[in-house]
């Protein structure tokens, strides 16, 4: 669109990204690199971050990655302050074969002005409401316990067998 079509065949993507971080304008606009987020938790900042796992643009475990890598740098802070979901079955943003509504924005508020730390965040299928199913916080997942399956009620947030505590 702005100047001779691209016809090469072949690309050498770790070269490419090579040179986009090597570059600092562009390093300040790529805010996948911003890990350090001292101040927005010295402040009492909280963030949510949720992604669909059947996203076809965009895989969840490069948000995972991110999330994985502000943990390294922010330690127990971050931890304190954070929290991520995966969706399953959402693709990007919503739909598929998901419980691909929920309220992160209520969960976040509910966490800063009445310290309420969000775990199992209630979701519900777009086309049948009455359908609910608990978001849990990554690593852990919606374990069926009994009762009415279609009811978030049913379930219980679990860690898998081996996940690291805290």
């Amino acid at each position: 669109m702005f100047g001779p079509a691209n016809r090469d065949l072949a690309i050498d993507v770790d070269a490419r990204i090579q040179a986009i971080r090597a570059n600092a304008t562009q390093r300040l606009t790529d805010t996948d690199t911003w890990t350090n987020l001292n101040t927005f938790l010295g402040r009492g900042g909280k963030i949510l971050f949720y992604h669909g796992v059947s996203d076809p643009w965009f895989s969840a475990f490069d948000t995972l990655n991110y999330w994985q890598r502000a943990s390294a740098a922010n330690g127990t802070a971050w931890r304190d302050a954070s929290r991520f979901y995966m969706v399953p079955g959402m693709g990007h943003c919503r739909g598929g074969d998901s419980f691909d509504d929920f309220d992160l924005l209520g969960a976040v508020v509910a966490w800063v002005e009445q310290g309420q730390t969000p775990e199992a965040v209630l979701s519900w299928r777009s086309s049948q409401p009455s359908r609910q199913r608990p978001m849990c916080p990554w690593p852990s997942y919606a374990h069926y316990t009994g009762g009415d399956a279609e009811l978030a009620g049913s379930y219980e947030c679990r860690m898998p067998y081996g996940a690291p505590k805290g």
